[in-house]
């Protein structure tokens, strides 16, 4: 099971959700807390029918979930520029794929404005304590009126930590 979750767009209203969060985590955290493994942030421009449409997409394993993360934005997107975007996010432990989710963006790139994100959540599993856990996946993408058919970007996946 995957959750897609919008991230949010305007200055202010980040600024506001990020004190909050803040002064949420600084009550909730506890010496124990569990770790967070991610990425470094990942940049890919494609040529497409409008303006190059900028990508970026950060992947994450989170023990106290037991699942892996992505983070994608985007920027210079305009119209309809895909006609497929699917990010493949995979749950690995010593680089075996343990769990794996697919996320359709295409729809929320080409119509949810010009430079937005979001955050994805999936291929969650009962993790056993131990060591090699890690986020990892690719993009296949089609742009629209090229006539090449679909490309493939991989990611770097993130640091494996112990859960």
């Amino acid at each position: 099971m995957f959750t897609k979750r919008r991230t949010l767009a305007r200055l202010g209203t980040a600024l506001t959700a990020s004190a909050a969060l803040l002064g949420a985590a600084l009550v909730s955290a506890t010496p124990a807390q569990a770790a967070t493994s991610c990425s470094a942030e990942q940049h890919k421009e494609m040529d497409t029918p409008g303006a190059n449409v900028d990508v970026y997409i950060k992947l994450c394993f989170r023990s106290h979930y037991n699942d892996a993360m992505a983070y994608v934005r985007w920027a210079d997107a305009g119209g309809y520029e895909f006609d497929n975007f699917d990010l493949h996010l995979r749950l690995e432990r010593n680089d075996a794929v343990v769990g794996m989710d697919s996320f359709d963006l295409t729809d929320e790139i080409n119509n949810w404005g010009a430079s937005d994100s979001i955050e994805l959540y999936g291929a969650p599993t009962s993790v056993t304590s131990g060591s090699g856990w890690s986020a990892d996946g690719y993009v296949k993408y089609n742009i629209d009126g090229d006539g090449k058919g679909d490309f493939t970007w991989s990611l770097t996946g993130s640091p494996e930590i112990s859960s």
